[in-house]
């Protein structure tokens, strides 16, 4: 199944008043704990979630890589973790 299709079902599951709740939460928070011991991977080409700032970054990753991407991420966890 395309990563597109799955976000459309994931988006179609959803209550749209929590989806719109959520989206807002999601873009507007403004953490001010940082961890130290937070490891942060994102893709390049995620458009739910663009990065701001990355530990990691996974070349033409989108928000849902871990579909098309899991090799690759699993293999940079083991390289982190190592």
């Amino acid at each position: 199944m395309k990563t597109r299709t799955k976000v459309g079902e994931i988006i179609n599951d959803t209550d749209s008043q929590f989806l719109w709740w959520a989206i807002d939460k999601i873009v507007n928070w403004r953490n001010t704990t940082l961890l130290t011991n937070l490891i942060h991977i994102q893709g390049t080409y995620d458009k739910i979630l663009p990065i701001r700032t990355s530990n990691f970054k996974v070349n033409n990753g989108g928000h849902l890589m871990i579909v098309n991407k899991g090799k690759e991420i699993g293999d940079l966890i083991n390289k982190i973790l190592s």
